[in-house]
C-alpha cells in the first residue's frame, strides 16, 4: 500500500520529465514569435504537471535523500527549461531586428543605386559625345575618350554592383551559421565596404553629396554596434545558449531518472523482502494451524476415551445390569 503506489508516481514523474525534454527542441526550430509562444504554452503546462506530480511524491514517507534528488534535478530541468524558453524568445526577437535591418540596408543600396543613375548617365552621355568626334591620322580614324570620364564611369558602375552584392549577402547573413563562418564572412564585408568606401570618393563626391550621406548610414548597417553582422552574432550566441540549455535539460533528465531507476530498485528488494517475510509467515501460520488441527483431534480422541469410553459407558452399563 505504500511503495507500489510511491513507485507508480516516481514512474510517472520520470516518464513525464523524459517527454518534456524530448518536446523541448521543438522550441529551437520556432521561426516566428507566434509558434513559439504556443510550443512555450505547451511546456509551461507540461512542467505544471511535473511539478504537481513531485508535490504528490513529497506526500509519501520516502527516504528523505532521495525526495531531495529528485527535487534537486526536477528543479534543476524546469528553471532550464523556462531559460532556454526565455532564450529563444530573445533569438526571435533579435533575428527579427536583423531582418528589419537587413531591409532597410536593401532599401538604401537601392536608394543609392538610384542616385547613381543620373551621374551614370551624365557619363554615359559625355562619353558617347566623346565617342562621336573622329580625327583622322595616316588614313585611320582614331576614337579618343577623356581618360577621367572613363575612370569615373567605371567607378559608379562598380560601386553600382558592389551596392547590390553586399546588400545581397547582408540578407542572406541569417542562413550562415557558426562563428568561424560569421567571422569569415566579417572580413568580406569589411573588404566589400571598404572597396565601397573608395568607389564613393571616386563617384565625384563634390556633386553628389545624396550618395555620400546615403552611403554614411549604409556603412552602420555593415559595421559597428548595430551592423546585422553584429547582430546576426548575438542571435547566435542566444541560440548557442538556448542549446547549451536544452543539453544541461536532458542531463537533469537524466540525472532524475537515475535516481528513480535507484528508487524504483530500493522499493523491489523492499517489496520482495516484504513478500518473503510474508510467505514465511504463511508458511509458519500453516504449520501452527495444522498443529492446532491435531492437537485438537487429539484432544477429541482422548476426551472420548477417557470420558465417555472409560466413564459414561462403563458406568451406564453398570447401571444397566444393576437394573
Amino acid at each position: 500500500d505504500h511503495s507500489v503506489p510511491s513507485v507508480l508516481l516516481s514512474l510517472q514523474l520520470s516518464r513525464d520529465a523524459e517527454r518534456l525534454v524530448s518536446a523541448a527542441p521543438v522550441l529551437l526550430t520556432s521561426i516566428n514569435p507566434g509558434e513559439h509562444q504556443e510550443q512555450a504554452s505547451k511546456i509551461r503546462n507540461d512542467i505544471a504537471r511535473l511539478s504537481g506530480v513531485l508535490d504528490s511524491l513529497k506526500q509519501y514517507q520516502l527516504d528523505a535523500s532521495v525526495i531531495d534528488q529528485i527535487a534537486s534535478a526536477v528543479d534543476w530541468l524546469t528553471l532550464n527549461l523556462i531559460s532556454m524558453e526565455t532564450t529563444v524568445r530573445n533569438a526571435l526577437a533579435i533575428g527579427e531586428q536583423r531582418t528589419a535591418i537587413s531591409q532597410n540596408a536593401l532599401e538604401l543600396a537601392s536608394v543609392i543605386q538610384l542616385a547613381l543613375e543620373p551621374k551614370l548617365e551624365e557619363l554615359n552621355y559625355e562619353a558617347d559625345a566623346a565617342s562621336t568626334w573622329k580625327g583622322i591620322q595616316e588614313g585611320q580614324d582614331v576614337y579618343t575618350q577623356p581618360p577621367k570620364d572613363i575612370a569615373s564611369l567605371r567607378s559608379a558602375l562598380n560601386l553600382r554592383f558592389e551596392l547590390a552584392t553586399l546588400a545581397d549577402r547582408l540578407a542572406a547573413i541569417g542562413l550562415i551559421d557558426g562563428r568561424e563562418k560569421l567571422n569569415s564572412s566579417s572580413q568580406q564585408f569589411s573588404d566589400s565596404l571598404d572597396r565601397i568606401k573608395a568607389l564613393v570618393q571616386q563617384v565625384d563626391p563634390a556633386r553628389n553629396h545624396t550618395i555620400a550621406d546615403h552611403a554614411a548610414l549604409f556603412y552602420t548597417y555593415v559595421e559597428g554596434s548595430k551592423s546585422v553582422l553584429r547582430i546576426r552574432l548575438l542571435e547566435f550566441e542566444a541560440r548557442q545558449n538556448a542549446q547549451r540549455l536544452l543539453t544541461e535539460s536532458m542531463n537533469a533528465s537524466q540525472q532524475l531518472t537515475q535516481t528513480i531507476e535507484r528508487l524504483v530498485r530500493d522499493t523491489e528488494e523492499e517489496i520482495k523482502w516484504a513478500g518473503d517475510a510474508a510467505r514465511q509467515e504463511r508458511r509458519t501460520g500453516t504449520t501452527l494451524l495444522i498443529v492446532v488441527v491435531a492437537l485438537s483431534l487429539l484432544s477429541s480422541v482422548l476426551v472420548v476415551w477417557l470420558y465417555v469410553e472409560r466413564s459414561l459407558i462403563r458406568r451406564l452399563t453398570g447401571l444397566s445390569s444393576s437394573m
